[in-house]
């Protein structure tokens, strides 16, 4: 089963944020499997990463929340510019 394939930027006391990689025809994008990036994070992190926030570029280049619940995954949100200052964007 092809798996997402990403980069970690950056990590705070408030945020992890990563980057989609691909290839697409080797791995899924994050959008289409968030779930097991959540899991491979959690294993570094911690369950609910520590009490971070989960920022990443998709695909496009969007930069996006993958919103965590008790440490599951459970919906997007986009980040708009207002976040962007909040962020340690390398």
């Amino acid at each position: 089963m092809k798996t997402p394939n990403y980069a970690l930027l950056a990590v705070t006391d408030y945020w992890v944020v990563i980057r989609d990689l691909g290839p697409w025809e080797d791995h899924l994008s994050v959008t289409n499997n968030p779930e097991a990036v959540v899991y491979d994070l959690a294993h570094e992190f911690g369950a609910d990463l520590g009490g971070r926030r989960l920022a990443y570029y998709d695909s496009d280049g969007n930069l996006d929340e993958l919103v965590l619940e008790n440490g599951w995954f459970r919906r997007f949100s986009h980040l708009d510019a207002t976040h962007h200052n909040d962020l340690p964007i390398p």
